[in-house]
């Protein structure tokens, strides 16, 4: 089967409404009275530009423009590979932020071969999937399996472009073979002043296990609609008692918090999920952290 790979760039789409900081200062001018000749006025501008806080840094920026692109391949019959990824629009912001997600889009492939290296883009993440599942198909025909269609479909949404914080959701499903395909959610919480990708241990001091733990399970059966009488293994559930996931995304109303299939609950109940609000989480909240930015933008 031939095959071709194509990488759909952003097309003319504006940058978000908070704009990108260009951190460029204002042109500063200096008005010269008519006693200061030309040499004496290029000497003041140098002692000027020496003088302590004169170069100022630059701001880091409070929100970027930000839109999705895709690399798509097809190889015929029923192969489909789509990975949809979030690029930073123009400016210095997109030269420094953009290889951080390719890095963190390709680390999340679902690649269907063992020990296959990690791509470290979504182009990447396209081209390895297609060659990892063609060399499958041959393996499993060759055994008499039937014929099957290997798909990989990713899937961005932009869930915060403020405070200081980039925040978004990604969902890849993937079939290669078997009774049914596998759908992971990942969050990507980008740091835009220091290009970090930001964790759970970055927005909470060492948590209270017993407390994080109730205000999740709060947030889990309100989000389930499971009453207060009904244990959550009752409710289909593998456990009463919820641990806490390592996939959360920071909001401006609270943390969400997502189990993966099988985590916590069979296959058919899907990606089990809550946002515990930051009202549950005082005395958790880092001192230092971006949270405390992101709390401003909370509605009451």
């Amino acid at each position: 089967m031939d095959g071709r790979t194509a990488e759909r760039l952003p097309s003319k789409h504006p940058p978000h409404a908070g704009g990108i900081d260009t951190g460029f200062p204002m042109k500063t001018r200096l008005l010269s009275s008519t006693a200061v000749t030309g040499w004496a006025a290029a000497w003041l501008l140098a002692a000027f530009l020496a003088m302590p806080g004169c170069h100022r840094a630059v701001p880091a920026p409070q929100s970027v423009g930000v839109t999705t692109a895709h690399a798509e391949s097809w190889r015929g019959g029923d192969d489909y590979a789509k990975v949809t990824y979030p690029v930073v629009v123009g400016g210095v912001d997109a030269a420094r932020l953009n290889p951080v997600i390719q890095r963190w889009i390709g680390a999340r492939c679902p690649i269907p071969a063992e020990n296959a290296p990690q791509p470290s883009s979504a182009a990447a993440c396209v081209a390895a999937f297609s060659t990892a599942c063609a060399t499958l198909k041959h393996k499993y025909e060759d055994a008499g399996a039937q014929p099957f269609g290997c798909t990989l479909d990713a899937n961005t949404e932009i869930k915060l472009d403020a405070a200081g914080l980039l925040g978004v959701a990604y969902t890849t499903y993937s079939y290669t073979g078997g009774a049914h395909g596998s759908t992971v959610v990942s969050y990507l919480n980008l740091d835009l002043a220091s290009g970090r990708v930001l964790t759970l241990k970055d927005f909470l001091n060492a948590p209270d296990a017993a407390r994080l733990s109730s205000a999740l399970e709060s947030a889990v059966r309100a989000n389930r609609h499971i009453p207060a009488d009904q244990s959550l293994k009752q409710a289909g559930f593998f456990v009463d008692r919820l641990p806490v996931p390592d996939t959360v995304l920071a909001l401006p109303r609270g943390l969400l918090f997502t189990y993966q299939s099988y985590d916590v609950a069979p296959y058919v109940l899907g990606q089990p999920h809550g946002l515990v609000p930051y009202s549950a989480l005082n005395g958790m909240i880092r001192a230092e952290g971006v949270l405390l930015r992101l709390r401003t933008l909370e509605k009451p």
